[in-house]
């Protein structure tokens, strides 16, 4: 069962590098969803994420890139049902022998409701959990070019996500996440030359706003009551535009952990009262 475990987190991580060696400078980092597991009054999760790693850009291109994707999450119950949340994250990428380099950063906060159905038996407590989150986010994304060309674009974006998580004995969960998106730019400076495609994407933004992006997470967590390693992907698909598709979103991939800083409490209190 272990050995399973760890091949499966090998492939996932694999997966994961290859996302990110698909990146080039784009136009719009997403952001990861939030499927830290908060399922009742109280429950206050804090999660962190890194995943980084040498890569090549595609098979015939031997720019070796570094990039580097971080993320850090906070969800709180105050009631039953109700929950606030909110994250950062930074994607950054630099090539080794050219100017190539972009950094995509993403702020964002929501208000979220959840319903939790299964088992409650201290034996089996196996359960889905279905949740709607509504928030609003800021995001840059600033790029340097082969052509040592520059781009620095703001952002800010209000989303609905609809997430669904599947967990089994109260330790390991599996968690798809759909997340509408209306993303507008505030900002959209160039300087120096920049490749053709990369204008046309800049083009397309300033003379089209209201963008419209769906983005799709897949989730794996497990371990403890009080803390958790946990893997997500997360790519975005932006539903008006066609030729500059591939020069819009970055993808996002994550390793991490969720720690549940309420049960170190009630562990506390609980050792409090022998």
């Amino acid at each position: 069962m272990l050995g399973h475990s760890f091949t499966s987190l090998g492939l996932f991580l694999s997966l994961g590098l290859f996302l990110l060696s698909s990146c080039s400078p784009a136009l719009y980092a997403p952001n990861e969803a939030y499927m830290m597991g908060v399922s009742k009054k109280g429950d206050l999760k804090v999660g962190g994420a890194f995943l980084g790693g040498r890569v090549n850009p595609s098979i015939l291109d031997t720019n070796r890139i570094k990039v580097k994707q971080y993320n850090v999450q906070v969800a709180y119950s105050p009631i039953n049902r109700f929950a606030i949340a909110g994250s950062y994250s930074r994607l950054t990428g630099r090539a080794s022998d050219s100017p190539t380099n972009w950094d995509a950063q993403n702020v964002e906060l929501a208000l979220g409701f959840y319903h939790k159905s299964g088992k409650e038996s201290p034996d089996d407590q196996s359960y889905v959990i279905n949740d709607i989150y509504v928030g609003s986010g800021w995001g840059s994304t600033n790029s340097i070019f082969r052509t040592a060309g520059e781009s620095h674009l703001n952002y800010n974006r209000i989303f609905v996500h609809s997430g669904i998580q599947f967990w089994w004995k109260n330790n390991i969960a599996v968690g798809f996440g759909l997340r509408y998106v209306n993303l507008n730019y505030s900002k959209a400076d160039l300087f120096g030359p920049i490749p053709n495609d990369f204008q046309s994407g800049i083009n397309f933004i300033k003379n089209t706003n209201n963008h419209h992006l769906m983005e799709s997470t897949f989730s794996i967590q497990g371990g403890n009551n009080l803390v958790k390693l946990f893997t997500s992907f997360t790519g975005a698909l932006i539903s008006n535009t066609d030729a500059i598709q591939t020069r819009i979103t970055y993808p996002s991939a994550n390793l991490g952990l969720v720690f549940s800083i309420d049960q170190f409490y009630r562990k506390k209190e609980n050792r409090d009262t022998w």
